[in-house]
């Protein structure tokens, strides 16, 4: 699996929920919240997970893009610093681990060209997971920050 794109975004903002590492119900207390009250300032509502990869498993928020740091009650907001990114997409009706595999694979391949981007303390790699074409096509965008080119 190689990459499709890359390019530089600016800060992102993220209005969501802290998930812990349960992949299966990531979403859950998202949507409950979201019952609730539904974010007034959301850019089009398109589902974003932002993963951390720790010795411990992953730490996943899981929210959509905001305009502004204004969040309702019960939300948190997320700050995603600038980056540069290596887009990668994956079918959602084939085998997602072995395509989580793959792109780590190459990512690993062509760390001298690719140096990923540590989450704050600079301890673990983190990705950003965008469904926005998931409903339509079973696709979902796979955004891995990089530090610098190469090093």
């Amino acid at each position: 699996m190689t990459p499709i794109n890359h390019f530089h975004k600016d800060e992102i903002l993220l209005g969501g929920c802290h998930a812990g590492a349960e992949i299966p119900t990531r979403w859950e207390k998202y949507e409950r919240q979201e019952k609730i009250a539904r974010l007034t300032n959301a850019v089009d509502f398109t589902g974003v997970e932002r993963r951390i990869y720790t010795p411990d498993g992953p730490d996943i928020f899981t929210g959509v893009a905001v305009t502004d740091k204004n969040i309702l009650p019960g939300y948190e907001l997320l700050v995603i610093p600038p980056a540069d990114y290596l887009l990668f997409e994956i079918d959602c009706n084939a085998d997602i681990d072995k395509q989580f595999e793959d792109m780590e694979a190459w990512l690993a391949a062509n760390r001298a060209e690719y140096r990923r981007l540590k989450w704050e303390n600079g301890a673990a790699d983190y990705i950003l997971i965008w469904s926005g074409r998931y409903a339509e096509e079973m696709i979902c965008e796979i955004w891995v920050p990089l530090a610098g080119m190469g090093e």
